[in-house]
């Protein structure tokens, strides 16, 4: 497993879930999860940094265990169908996520490629969400979506950064691409 700082500068492992991942499920497309097909056996991380504004990051994985390479391979299917499924473009409307915490309205933009790496299977949703420029300074998330398989293992991630608006997702995704590499190596 990766420790925080093979993630990056002063990043930490924090007890809380994201939303998203919880009860094991995989993130997806503007910020919500995808149940994992069978019964794997999970474990989520989640991992950032104490910056707000730019040089913010934040990283949650999932990592399920599935009795097969059939299984895994189904469930990566699965994972890979819904994602090719989310809108290219959306609007999303103001959320709350608990008490304390609201998701502002933002526009999404989705992208969705897969390839490999190393022996894995791996596919690639890359979104932007753009948020009112009330909001701060650095109003614009790039957020890299993986899911990976190989053998009986499939791995789900989603790593973010916050820039200003005119800065490309570049960076980011270079950055996602190396901790993901790091992950999937470790793994074998």
């Amino acid at each position: 497993m990766l420790s925080p700082k093979e993630i990056g500068p002063k990043v930490r492992e924090i007890r809380a879930v994201a939303d998203v991942t919880k009860d094991g499920r995989a993130p997806m497309c503007s910020l919500s999860g995808a149940k994992l097909p069978g019964s794997p056996k999970t474990v989520t991380r989640q991992f950032n940094n104490a910056t707000r504004g730019k040089g913010e990051i934040a990283y949650v994985q999932t990592i399920a265990l599935y009795g097969s390479p059939d299984e895994a391979k189904k469930a990566y299917a699965a994972l890979q169908d819904k994602a090719k499924s989310c809108p290219p473009k959306r609007n999303v409307a103001a959320k709350r996520i608990r008490e304390n915490f609201t998701l502002f309205s933002h526009k999404d933009t989705w992208k969705f490629d897969t390839d490999s790496v190393g022996n894995w299977m791996h596919a690639r949703g890359t979104e932007r969400q753009q948020y009112p420029s009330t909001t701060s300074k650095y109003n614009i998330l790039h957020l890299m979506y993986d899911y990976a398989s190989y053998g009986n293992l499939l791995v789900s991630s989603i790593y973010y950064e916050r820039t200003e608006p005119k800065e490309s997702g570049d960076p980011t995704s270079r950055r996602a691409t190396e901790v993901l590499k790091k992950q999937l190596q470790k793994l074998g």
